[in-house]
């Protein structure tokens, strides 16, 4: 009898072994990895890299890109591009497959960011071309999910995410003075136009530093472009809703055959367009006499249309030596 009440005992015990190390597994089983799928609202996709070619909207997350994503009141989190979306160091999990849960996330990824305080991208030192403006592009997005079919994280469609400056086309006409000129300097001025600024999705705002010696109104090119009888596009992008755009002043400097010369406009606005919108793009075009957490996807919202501008003429003045 001793005997049967021991194995009885054993097989009890091996019985609550087994059930223990079964919750174990099924424990590790239900392990919510997390995973993303991102993209750029309003873009086509259609090119290899970030800013394929001439085309603002002709964008996506390409291998390299960072971006930094939050989970609820977490801290934010890098996530790289390869081929799919990857957090740096360890995985991150879903708390469970049922609960609503809340993410904000920001491109290009900055160190030291929190909810109420992203660092934007710095504006100064730009080269008007496409690949600048992904440099200083500043995007974001936001939304919230429960884990789905697969734990992905979904930054599409009306989630994707969205451009949060201004971005300024500026197509320089070979026509009239400009035909065989030389593009020595391009200069936009307005109030804090490239002046640091930091994002917030606390209230989905955009502040300006306010160190004095930080503030920026002037944004300076010298490209060295030769025209030769082809219009040139430059694309910049600048703060939005800083200034009015009556008080923006345009230069052009060029020099032709004949000499050097400054073309300046005053005002890039109109009647019914009177700031730099954010998210929005401003065409000008001039002549002279541009579980674990996945996420997935590659959009960004686009560039939506601001203001068009076609053929401002403008005459230059000769510079003196």
């Amino acid at each position: 009898m001793k005997k049967q009440f021991i194995a009885a005992v054993c097989c009890v015990c091996a019985l609550f072994a087994g059930c223990e190390q079964a919750e174990e597994l099924d424990s590790m089983g239900e392990k919510l990895e997390m995973s993303m799928l991102a993209s750029i609202e309003g873009s086509d996709n259609s090119g290899a890299s970030r800013y394929a070619g001439d085309a603002p909207n002709s964008v996506a997350f390409t291998k390299g890109d960072a971006i930094g994503m939050a989970v609820g009141e977490g801290e934010f989190v890098k996530w790289v591009y390869n081929t799919a979306w990857k957090p740096e160091g360890a995985s991150v999990n879903w708390n469970d497959k049922t609960s609503n849960h809340y993410f904000r996330a920001f491109y290009p990824y900055a160190d030291n960011a929190s909810k109420g305080s992203v660092p934007m991208p710095e504006l100064a030192n730009q080269t008007g071309e496409m690949t600048c403006v992904a440099e200083k592009d500043f995007l974001v997005a936001s939304k919230t999910q429960t884990y789905g079919t697969n734990g992905e994280v979904l930054f599409t469609g009306d989630d994707a995410f969205k451009h949060v400056s201004s971005l300024v086309a500026l197509t320089l006409k070979a026509e009239g003075e400009l035909t065989s000129a030389t593009i020595n300097e391009i200069s936009i001025e307005g109030t804090d136009i490239l002046t640091p600024t930091t994002y917030s999705f606390d209230d989905d705002e955009v502040t300006l530093d306010l160190d004095e010696s930080k503030k920026s109104n002037v944004l300076k090119l010298n490209p060295s472009h030769s025209m030769n009888s082809n219009s040139k596009v430059f694309y910049f992008v600048l703060n939005s809703g800083t200034v009015d755009l009556s008080a923006v002043t345009l230069k052009i400097g060029y020099t032709t055959s004949n000499g050097s010369y400054v073309a300046e406009l005053q005002g890039l606005g109109t009647n019914e367009v009177n700031e730099f919108e954010r998210g929005k793009q401003y065409s000008y075009s001039i002549k002279v006499a541009g579980g674990e957490l996945v996420i997935s996807g590659n959009e960004i919202q686009d560039w939506g249309e601001g203001l068009i501008l076609n053929d401002i003429v403008i005459n230059g003045t000769q510079q003196q030596d």
